[in-house]
């Protein structure tokens, strides 16, 4: 186990006196869940039932999952809707907006 608390870092992993959100995400579409607060305080312990819990969702299916932090989360949210935006021809348009218009188009 490693000398360097995790906890006690300036840029260190966002936490609750030691616990830490955790989410998987699976490599099929709708594949994904919440696995809530885990305390990490002693972080090999933790991991192991982070994981366990991950392997029993009743969505995580054949195991083909990849498990999260919170901020790791919002980090891979941020990038994918930064080059969605990349992407789309009317650069000024955002995200919301062109969501907004397909499911106008939807509706009609």
């Amino acid at each position: 186990m490693s000398t360097d608390n995790w906890m006690t870092k300036k840029e260190g992993i966002p936490h609750k006196n030691g616990s830490v959100r955790f989410y998987f995400i699976g490599y099929e579409e709708s594949v994904f869940g919440y696995l809530g607060w885990h305390d990490m305080t002693d972080w090999d312990k933790g991991w192991k039932k982070v994981w366990a819990a991950a392997e029993a969702h009743p969505l995580s299916g054949n195991g083909a999952f990849q498990v999260l932090r919170h901020d790791q989360l919002q980090d891979l949210q941020m990038n994918v809707q930064n080059a969605f935006e990349e992407a789309m021809e009317d650069k000024d348009e955002t995200t919301w907006l062109w969501w907004s218009r397909q499911e106008r188009k939807k509706d009609k």
